[in-house]
């Protein structure tokens, strides 16, 4: 797994799920599409789950975690310090609501880590149909 923070929550993104993890991410857009990046000679929106979610953020430069979504890829702003979870720590528990301020339905489970929580995020529900579509907009701007 690899592990991320995301505002207060530290998120987790199953490896074989993960495509790529670029560098510092430039905003150039305002709201929850931070801007666009370049995977693969390919435009990709970059969605700031801090702004989605209202989660305070830090003025340090972010990463981007590439993952797939609607037949395509997104990238996931993160706060910069990433990591590797043991592999042997990947088994996946329950979600209850009343451990986070993430929308439950977009939560698949929870992976323990050490002494932390880390939430894995079904990305087919943490964004909607009509937030795939500003995604789209968002690379002809």
């Amino acid at each position: 797994m690899l592990l991320a923070f995301v505002g207060p929550h530290l998120i987790a993104f199953p490896l074989e799920e993960v495509a790529a993890l670029l560098p510092t991410a430039q905003r150039r857009l305002e709201g929850w599409i931070a801007g666009v990046a370049q995977y693969h000679r390919e435009d990709v929106a970059v969605v700031s789950l801090h702004e989605k979610f209202g989660f305070t953020r830090s003025d340090q430069p972010t990463r981007c975690v590439i993952v797939s979504f609607a037949d395509s890829w997104v990238a996931i702003e993160v706060d910069p310090n990433v990591r590797i979870a043991d592999q042997a720590t990947r088994e996946i528990h329950p979600f209850r609501d009343a451990l986070s301020t993430l929308p439950a339905g977009a939560v698949r489970g929870v992976v323990h880590e050490k002494d932390e929580f880390a939430f894995l995020l079904d990305f087919d529900r943490v964004f909607s149909i009509d937030d795939a579509v500003t995604m789209g907009e968002a690379l002809f701007r």
